[in-house]
Order: structure tokens, then sequence, then C-alpha cells
């Protein structure tokens, strides 16, 4: 007999693997509207550092940072922003 997957504690996996692809096969096949629910409340789930930044993001957070620092007054205030948002 073959052995399943199993994870670091020797337990078998392979009833997770289904479970998981089941659960993934069903999460497409929902309307656009609710898997952007399901985006938006994922993403609010994580915690920033859990969400390492990639390539140039370093990069480029550091260039507005500077660009902030030397002239503040590009900067807009929360209020600003909203209102600009709408």
């Amino acid at each position: 007999m073959i052995a399943g997957p199993q994870d670091c504690h020797g337990r078998k996996t392979l009833q997770l693997h289904r479970m998981t692809t089941a659960l993934v096969q069903e999460l497409v096949r929902l309307p656009p509207e609710e898997k952007l629910q399901l985006i938006d409340a994922l993403w609010q789930s994580l915690d920033a550092a859990e969400v390492p930044l990639q390539g140039g993001q370093v990069e480029e957070v550091q260039r507005r940072y500077g660009e902030m620092k030397a002239n503040p007054a590009i900067g807009l205030s929360l209020d600003q922003l909203k209102a600009r948002l709408g």
C-alpha cells in the first residue's frame, strides 16, 4: 500500500488537500462581486507584517518618503485625501 502525503508530525494531509481543492473549485465559480468580497475579507484579515514588500516596492516607498521629507507641502491630510477621493 502506498502511503499518502504526511505533514511534519506524520499525519495524513491528503484529506486536507482534497478539501482545499474542492473549496478552491467552489470559490472560482462564485460571481465576480462575491469573489471581490472574498478577496477584500481575506486582505483585511492579514496583518501588515504578513505582507512583505516585493521587488521595487521598498525602493518606491523610500523614494516617496524622501520626497515627502524634502517637500512636506506635496502631501495631503487625511481630510484632503477623503475629499479628493469623494
